[in-house]
């Protein structure tokens, strides 16, 4: 191929290169996806934090075919936690993986954290962190209080996967995806 022909600019071209390509518009312009992925760290974080502020328990029990009575599980699941969380000055927040499949715009989001989990659970953590200083700003908290919370890292601690592996059929190959094991415990994000 010549040099001065197009398709060598193209090779040469200093033009950012996405993992599918800018896929749809979005209101500030085009989506960028985590490389090899179909994460967008844009959608992710919306859904998630979609997902803390307006998840009820109803959507559960509606999930697991429950009766629901008027009125019963409208408590703000993950808004209470986050209270709980500030209230005794933790840093992790247990996050039902089944909750995300039952609440309907982040049923993308819940395959995604199966497919994903490494680019899915930071995005988690940041979500839970701002969360966190928005509803110290919320409720007037003092500039002490936000200070802490600034220097604290927060995780996502997902639990209750659909899918479980005994241990000793786990591969070196099969470590990019989120495990689930009976009776033991892992985490290797550290």
């Amino acid at each position: 191929m010549p040099i001065g022909s197009d398709a060598a600019a193209d090779l040469l071209s200093d033009a950012p290169t996405y993992s599918a390509g800018p896929t749809s518009e979005l209101p500030d312009g085009p989506k960028r996806l985590i490389w090899g992925t179909n994460v967008s760290v844009e959608e992710c974080t919306l859904a998630f934090r979609k997902f803390l502020h307006e998840f009820k328990r109803k959507y559960r029990m509606r999930q697991e075919n429950e009766f629901i009575h008027p009125g019963e599980g409208e408590e703000l699941v993950y808004q209470n936690m986050m209270k709980q969380m500030r209230d005794l000055e933790t840093t992790c927040l247990n996050l039902d993986v089944q909750n995300l499949k039952a609440f309907p715009p982040t049923k993308k989001f819940y395959h995604q954290l199966h497919a994903y989990p490494q680019e899915c659970i930071p995005i988690m953590d940041t979500a839970v962190k701002d969360e966190m200083l928005e509803y110290l700003v919320r409720i007037g908290a003092s500039d002490d209080e936000y200070d802490r919370c600034l220097g604290r890292s927060y995780k996502a601690r997902p639990f209750n996967c659909d899918k479980s592996i005994n241990m000793r059929d786990l591969n070196p190959s099969g470590m990019i995806c989120l495990p689930v094991m009976h009776g033991e415990t892992t985490a290797d994000r550290y």
